[in-house]
């Protein structure tokens, strides 16, 4: 960033010199004027060219960390998928839980309706 900000500032001032030169009439100019004027245009021409090759440097960087996240990503995926497949084949097919017991007239918040019968719900959350 700080040589792109250094880059565009040399090359600001380098044009506001060469744009004081090209003002002058042709004929008025000097030899060394006009051979200022050829290296002020050489110069801004090579710094031109070393920022666009820090702005292509910026954006295959930019390229190869987003390449770089993908990866790591689908990395991350593929091991958490792993490791949740392992664990749920050590677990047993039926979990032996404690019965739940539901009141006839439960009035929180988790359900939508005020009262509930046990005819509403699952009977493997019914004791009866």
């Amino acid at each position: 960033m700080m040589d792109d900000i250094q880059l565009c500032k040399e090359i600001s001032r380098l044009k506001k010199e060469l744009q004081k030169l090209i003002a002058l009439p042709e004929n008025e100019k000097s030899n060394e004027e006009k051979q200022k004027e050829e290296e002020l245009v050489q110069q801004i021409h090579k710094l031109v060219e070393t920022r666009d090759f820090l702005v292509d440097d910026v954006e295959f960087e930019r390229l190869r960390e987003r390449e770089e996240d993908k990866e790591m990503a689908e990395f991350l995926q593929s091991k958490l998928s792993k490791s949740y497949l392992q664990k749920a084949s050590l677990q047993p097919e039926s979990t032996s839980c404690s019965p739940l017991r539901v009141s006839t007239s439960c009035h929180c918040s988790c359900f939508p309706l005020q009262h509930h019968h046990r005819r509403d719900f699952p009977s493997r959350l019914v004791q009866a």
